[in-house]
């Protein structure tokens, strides 16, 4: 994130920037080797705003796992990642779904990560709608 111009003619004003790092300067962010969230490889964290006359962007630091243990830890850091994202932050929304949903679930739904979307994820559910 920079406050220059990106390849969508968009700036991302100092404000902007300073206050993206203080909401998120203790979040763990988990790293992928694609887009889809299947090949977790390590996470980042915020780590300051460097700043110089006329530019500004955040920095950060990445970390990939490399034995059993490191990918076991972030695996779990991941789920802890995912229950704050997609749990946490979304709650009215989830159990606004959940109840619209009601006997329908079967107990073993789950909430299911996609993206801006509060979704769950339940073998079969269509048949049971």
């Amino acid at each position: 994130m920079t406050d220059g111009i990106n390849r969508k003619n968009h700036i991302m004003p100092l404000s902007t920037i300073i206050k993206a790092y203080h909401n998120s300067w203790n979040t763990v962010f988990p790293m992928n080797l694609g887009h889809d969230r299947t090949k977790p490889i390590g996470y980042t964290m915020l780590t300051g705003v460097y700043m110089e006359p006329g530019k500004a962007y955040v920095t950060n630091e990445s970390s990939i796992m490399e034995s059993k243990e490191e990918h076991e830890e972030m695996i779990k850091m991941i789920k802890a990642s995912d229950d704050k994202i997609f749990c946490e932050e979304r709650k009215e929304e989830l159990d606004t779904l959940v109840r619209r949903l009601g006997d329908v679930l079967s107990d073993k739904s789950r909430v299911a990560p996609v993206g801006q979307a509060v979704a769950i994820k339940d073998k079969d559910i269509v048949y049971r709608l």
